[in-house]
């Protein structure tokens, strides 16, 4: 049976918003609290960290200030960090050591105008995951692999968005990385009866790869997408002994 783990929970909070009057978003005491009441066992808080104006490294420090009250051994802190050309991430091992961080996500975030076209925006992501599995130490979980492409798809950019556009040796060649690197790859999708992303599910289960489960909530009432993930990890026999959290290897 999978563990109903989810680490990739953002509290909101912190980040810069124009009107000062805005509340936010969610603490990471809400979001804690959140998770427990959906029954996750184990909770991973993370936030952005990139050169937006939104995410600036002070937001990620108030984080760490508020984290540090949690004292349940089965709450995780990570950052949610922009691979960058190369493989290279923006948090850096020392920005690791200075929020004393349990683990980084690496995640591509790219979207129109930029790369202007979708088949520019597939083979970069593909080179940055690529990369990162093989050669960034920091990076533990490669975050929501080729789901930008949903961004194309809403701006029209391409017909519509499904697995099935990465191609198949992208897809193999990832995982291959990733297990023989030690990455975990991260199971992170809206729709989970999209039949190009199962199909890749199915390649994670007989590639024999760490997989990590993150809903990515921005909001306490997005994790409810863990669920669905928790379910069809068992349903299609994913190996719990390869299932990742901080710590386990």
């Amino acid at each position: 049976m999978a563990d109903r783990d989810d680490f990739h929970i953002h509290a909101t909070r912190y980040r810069r918003r124009e009107n000062p009057e805005d509340p936010g978003g969610a603490t990471v005491a809400e979001q804690i609290a959140a998770a427990r009441s959906n029954g996750t066992r184990r909770v991973g808080i993370v936030e952005h960290c990139n050169a937006s104006p939104r995410h600036p490294w002070p937001c990620l420090e108030e984080l760490r200030t508020e984290f540090e009250a949690v004292a349940d051994p089965e709450c995780f802190r990570g950052v949610e960090a922009d691979l960058l050309p190369g493989g290279l991430d923006s948090c850096t091992i020392r920005g690791r050591e200075l929020l004393k961080l349990d683990y980084v996500i690496g995640s591509v975030h790219l979207g129109p105008p930029d790369p202007a076209g979708f088949s520019v925006y597939l083979g970069e992501e593909f080179v940055r995951l690529a990369a990162a599995a093989e050669h960034n130490p920091n990076i533990d979980v490669i975050g929501h692999p080729f789901i930008s492409g949903l961004r194309y798809a809403a701006a029209g950019a391409v017909p519509r968005w499904s697995f099935d556009l990465v191609p198949l040796p992208w897809q193999e060649t990832l995982l291959d990385l990733c297990r023989r690197h030690g990455k975990a790859i991260e199971l992170n999708c809206r729709d989970i009866s999209e039949p190009g992303w199962l199909a890749f599910l199915d390649r994670v289960r007989r590639s024999g790869v760490r997989y990590s489960i993150g809903s990515d909530a921005h909001d306490t009432g997005r994790q409810k997408f863990a669920a669905g993930l928790w379910r069809l990890v068992e349903d299609m026999g994913l190996d719990p002994e390869l299932q990742w959290y901080p710590g386990k290897w």
